[in-house]
């Protein structure tokens, strides 16, 4: 009998399951482990399925009949060992807020001393399909390639929701919360390429117009972007279209169905809550800089408008509109409100002005209506107080004074020694340039020949190729011509089929800016193009990166160099077969 009763103990012991156990929202569930990456787990009546992904883990829940939602997963533990654990960030207290009992985290932000808020309070957004819809889209996304019962259900449940309300309509109202009603009729979508039928079906999305004209009682007309609920398209907005005054709106409206039957709203954005960014994210400087003092008043619509990266976005979403209809007369008129703008901006008188921000220094060109008493002058230069303690760094990143000249023929039989290095890959023009240029003024100042940098910085794009740069270098070595003039020429085999001036490489970069080409001292001002501008600046061939690098070794550099050009040699050849 005592034999039966060991046996029995050895036996349930070997056989027992590892205790899984995950936190999420506060809470501690006790879960059943499936295979190495998936966990089932019950909250009260919910179903809870955790699977590992490239991020970590994600969690799902899924109460009744209810919608699948995700759920804010901080930490598993399978058999005592630690196999995930949400990172703390940085100035926000960590983690999330244990205080959760009436919370949820696709509903609000979470805040309190432990949450995200670090003080800036809780933030309810409402219900609305569209948050519905991408719920159930990434559940789809996530899950769909999982082989386990529960995470079948889970797709199959937010696949017929998707199906069923992701009709989009042709008319839609944005109420604004103030009371204010437009009315509004969707653009036409013109016929998509065999690619982008791929995507769509690749990623579970419609590509559509989604842009509406808008107009409202009184007249007034608006272009709104409303991207059908899950897409990827980004956010809601609407643009006022009142000329130099226009107004673009990104909160503090509803989008709703014209079908009376349709409770939920399609989007609910209430007012965002103002609030000041935690120490860690924080600029130094004043964010008010960057807009000329004529559009202060305007910031958001002002930056809508003329900032590059968003003009390229939006370009993007208007390309998939067609036909003479109000969508696209309004798309023109926004193109004509923006042209202004940018107009005005090539035409304002900028100052230079470098500061410091986490550590890093910061190029900024501001409009000098707004530069006084910003710091002293230094070459050009305005610097801020703490810019003014890195006047060492600055003096090593000028070029230094030039001792010796190559002549024009031998610049050409150098650029060509340059075009022969074989493992630097000129072909691969998406990306290192800094790495190229580093490896190519090293090795000419082995040569004897003293080496300088040259920065462009912009909206660029790479002539005959889809290839855009937001900035460029290339290695810069000083020519006297037989007539003694001093020139100063640019070694670039990615751009050039020889040696070219430093003007004839500036040209050779199509600018789409409408303002001309400034020469500032380094570092360029990283918001040249913001500013319809593209700035050139020379610095010592010392300067790896476009930052203030002062706490790297020339050791650390090279590494970095050497290390980007095997891989990117790796692409090309793997391209090439």
């Amino acid at each position: 009998m005592k034999n039966s009763f060991l046996f029995l103990l050895v036996f349930m012991s070997l056989n027992a399951k590892a205790s899984t156990t995950i936190e999420m929202e506060g809470k501690s569930l006790d879960c059943e482990k499936k295979s190495e990456q998936i966990f089932h787990c019950k909250n009260a009546s919910s179903k809870v399925l955790v699977v590992k992904n490239f991020m970590g883990y994600m969690a799902v829940e899924k109460n009744g009949d209810e919608l699948p939602k995700s759920k804010w997963l901080s930490k598993v533990v399978d058999d005592d060992k630690l196999l995930y654990e949400t990172p703390k960030f940085p100035g926000s207290g960590g983690g999330y807020s244990d205080n959760r009992e009436s919370s949820e985290m696709e509903g609000e932000m979470p805040g309190g001393d432990g949450g995200y808020g670090g003080g800036m309070g809780t933030y309810k957004i409402p219900d609305d399909k569209s948050r519905r819809l991408s719920e159930a889209n990434t559940i789809v996304v996530n899950l769909k390639d999982i082989k386990d019962s529960w995470a079948s259900d889970f797709v199959d449940v937010s696949q017929k929701y998707i199906t069923v309300q992701s009709v989009k309509r042709s008319q839609l109202q944005i109420k604004d919360y103030n009371g204010e009603i437009f009315n509004c009729k969707e653009g036409h979508t013109r016929k998509l390429t065999v690619e982008e039928v791929a995507f769509q079906e690749r990623y579970n999305t419609k590509i559509v117009c989604n842009y509406y004209s808008c107009s409202n009682k009184a007249g007034e007309k608006s272009l709104a972007f409303i991207p059908s609920p899950a897409s990827m398209s980004g956010g809601v907005s609407f643009l006022k279209l009142k000329a130099d005054k226009s107004e673009v709106r990104y909160d503090g409206f509803k989008v709703v169905d014209t079908d009376v039957t349709q409770v939920v709203p399609i989007y609910d954005i209430p007012a965002y809550p103002k609030y000041d960014l935690p120490g860690g994210f924080k600029p130094d400087f004043d964010q008010k800089l960057l807009t000329p003092k004529k559009y202060q008043n305007n910031e958001s619509t002002f930056d809508y408008l003329t900032n590059p990266m968003n003009t390229a976005s939006t370009e993007e979403e208007e390309n998939y509109c067609y036909g003479d209809n109000e969508v696209r007369k309004l798309i023109e008129e926004k193109h004509r409100v923006a042209d202004k703008m940018k107009e005005d901006l090539a035409n304002t008188d900028l100052a230079h002005y470098l500061t410091m921000t986490d550590g890093q220094m910061v190029s900024l060109l501001v409009d000098v209506a707004k530069s006084h008493d910003l710091g002293c002058r230094y070459e050009n230069m305005i610097l801020s107080p703490s810019a003014e303690a890195h006047l060492d760094y600055l003096r090593k990143v000028k070029p230094r004074p030039v001792e010796k000249y190559l002549s024009i023929t031998e610049v050409q039989k150098l650029f060509k020694k340059a075009k022969n290095m074989s493992d630097i890959p000129f072909g691969y023009k998406d990306d290192g340039c800094y790495a190229r240029a580093h490896v190519m003024a090293r090795r000419f100042e082995e040569m004897g020949i003293p080496t300088e940098k040259a920065w462009i910085k912009g909206s660029l794009f790479v002539p005959g190729t889809d290839i855009k740069w937001n900035y460029h270098v290339a290695p810069v070595i000083n020519v006297k011509d037989k007539k003694g003039k001093i020139k100063k020429y640019v070694i670039d085999p990615s751009l050039a089929d020889n040696a070219v001036t430093l003007d004839e490489w500036v040209e050779s970069m199509g600018k789409n800016v409408k303002g001309g080409v400034m020469k500032t001292r380094y570092p360029f001002p990283v918001n040249a193009a913001n500013f319809q501008r593209t700035a050139v600046a020379l610095s010592s061939s010392d300067v790896y990166v476009p930052d203030n690098d002062e706490v790297k070794t020339e050791e650390q550099n090279m590494a970095m160099a050497i290390q980007t050009m095997k891989e990117y040699t790796a692409v090309l050849n793997e391209g090439n077969k």
